[in-house]
């Protein structure tokens, strides 16, 4: 795969875990509290990435940054707001 393709791929992935994680996050902080929400999400952050790495055969921390840990924590925090909104 292309460089670009592979960037393109691994966003979405994280997109898709931060918008149900967004989700989520109300739930369990609505039951457990808002920070068991945030570990749980750091945890699914860190999953997410190992996955994609193992998926894309990429490696590096700079890469995983700029293709993943951005968008995921971006929409995360998105997603968390408008579904406390709601």
């Amino acid at each position: 795969m292309e460089e670009l393709t592979q960037s393109r791929i691994s966003i979405l992935i994280h997109l898709g875990a931060a918008l149900f994680m967004g989700w989520l996050s109300i739930l369990i902080g609505n039951i457990y509290g808002d920070l068991v929400a945030i570990v749980i999400g750091i945890g699914v952050l860190i999953t997410v990435g190992f996955g994609t790495e193992k998926v894309l055969k990429k490696k590096g921390m700079a890469w995983w940054f700029g293709n993943g840990i951005i968008f995921y924590l971006f929409f995360w925090l998105i997603a968390w707001i408008i579904f406390f909104n709601l």
